[in-house]
């Protein structure tokens, strides 16, 4: 097993090359190979070009460094660097779920360790553990522009701020708000009262995000950009806008041309907002040939 392990090569560039480069709230995307990764690639791929297809990253969350939190926060530590998701940090309590990376920040509880929602995770320890699948891929996607341009304007104290307000928020227990963000048909029942009724069971729902909607929110929080709704915003919304020519046989991540005859399709949410927060996405292993 040990000799298969070391033997794996996948595409995309070193790790420990690219971990000096990531800075706070740039993007880390990834694409499984379990049923939920297979599920939400299928649903948000429902009508997408082929050039929106290949970003089909199925997970996504943001990296914070350390030494950028307020030296009075409880994770500040320099050189330290985190992953903020809404997600399953270690193992569910079934033993199944989640990659076995252990939470490490929720607000909520003092040492959670097993936590399905918004947590801090050792993002070293997140890709060891997700890079591990051959079939899995990881990617940085680092801001740029005007987004690049706000996060350098925040202080530790407002980073600190916008972490600890969704930390410990709850990930969704009801599949109709999970299948609501990646199938639109299925928004017209989320919005219809059964949210409503969930939340009077379950209180704590009420805040309830996806990784998606997480990010969404903290990027909004953080002067970033606008999605649109976060309920409705996929991972590869946060992405460059992505077009293609006329014959939808070649994509371009460049502004269109005078040649082309027909209506570009980008990567846009509901609201039809048009998401440009990152540059292209770097693919990135620690099984890098050497």
């Amino acid at each position: 097993m040990c000799g298969c392990r070391r033997s794996l090569v996948k595409p995309g560039e070193p790790w420990a090359d690219v971990r000096p480069r990531v800075r706070t709230l740039d993007l880390i995307m990834f694409r499984g190979t379990g049923l939920v990764s297979w599920l939400i690639a299928r649903t948000q791929n429902v009508g997408a070009s082929r050039a929106a297809r290949a970003h089909a990253y199925t997970h996504v969350g943001l990296a914070v460094r350390g030494e950028d939190l307020p030296d009075t926060h409880v994770m500040h530590r320099r050189g330290a660097l985190y992953i903020f998701e809404s997600t399953q940090g270690g193992f569910a309590a079934c033993g199944t779920g989640g990659d076995g990376a252990p939470a490490l920040h929720t607000v909520s509880q003092s040492v959670p360790q097993s936590f399905l929602g918004a947590q801090l995770r050792s993002l070293d320890s997140v890709v060891a553990a997700y890079d591990r699948d051959a079939g899995s891929a990881i990617a940085w996607a680092p801001l740029d522009g005007d987004a690049a341009a706000a996060r350098d304007a925040l202080t530790a104290e407002a980073i600190g701020a916008i972490v600890d307000r969704y930390c410990g928020v709850r990930y969704p227990a009801s599949c109709v708000r999970i299948c609501g963000t990646t199938m639109p048909v299925c928004r017209v029942l989320r919005d219809a009262g059964v949210r409503s009724m969930l939340f009077s069971f379950c209180p704590s729902q009420r805040r309830a995000l996806v990784c998606s909607a997480l990010v969404a929110c903290v990027l909004r929080d953080a002067g970033c950009g606008h999605v649109g709704n976060p309920e409705n915003v996929l991972p590869r919304d946060f992405l460059p806008r992505i077009t293609h020519d006329t014959h939808d046989t070649h994509a371009t991540h460049d502004t269109p041309t005078t040649r082309d005859t027909r209506p570009r399709r980008e990567s846009v949410d509901e609201d039809g907002a048009v998401a440009r927060m990152t540059r292209e996405p770097v693919l990135l292993t620690v099984f890098a040939s050497q």
